[in-house]
């Protein structure tokens, strides 16, 4: 029996930058408090990325970081290598992402 890993969170784009140069690969979600859609898929997000050493939590409340990215619908998937953002997958409008989004993602940057 292992121990889950505990999800690295961060809130500004600085912790952000940090956090991209410990891993050569990433997957985060980037969400807010105030997103009905972001509550609902982030206990879904945390279950996936729990036995998994590439996932980040972005918690974006000041929407700096979404700027950055042009994100315009949270809760957004990003996936990163080598700090670089190479797929994303934004929430719809109206309707956020859901559990077979997530896993279909997951499994995308999975084969690269």
């Amino acid at each position: 029996m292992s121990l889950a890993t505990q999800i690295r969170q961060v809130s500004t784009p600085q912790e952000l930058e940090a956090a991209l140069k410990t891993k050569k690969q990433l997957i985060a979600l980037v969400y807010s408090v105030w997103c009905p859609f972001c509550q609902d898929l982030l206990p879904v997000f945390k279950r996936y990325a729990q036995d998994r050493e590439d996932c980040l939590l972005i918690r974006d409340d000041t929407e700096l970081i979404a700027e950055h990215y042009g994100i315009e619908v949270i809760p957004t998937l990003l996936y990163f290598e080598e700090g670089v953002l190479k797929r994303r997958l934004d929430g719809a409008l109206g309707r956020g992402l859901g559990e077979q989004e997530l896993v279909d993602f997951l499994s995308s940057v999975n084969r690269l």
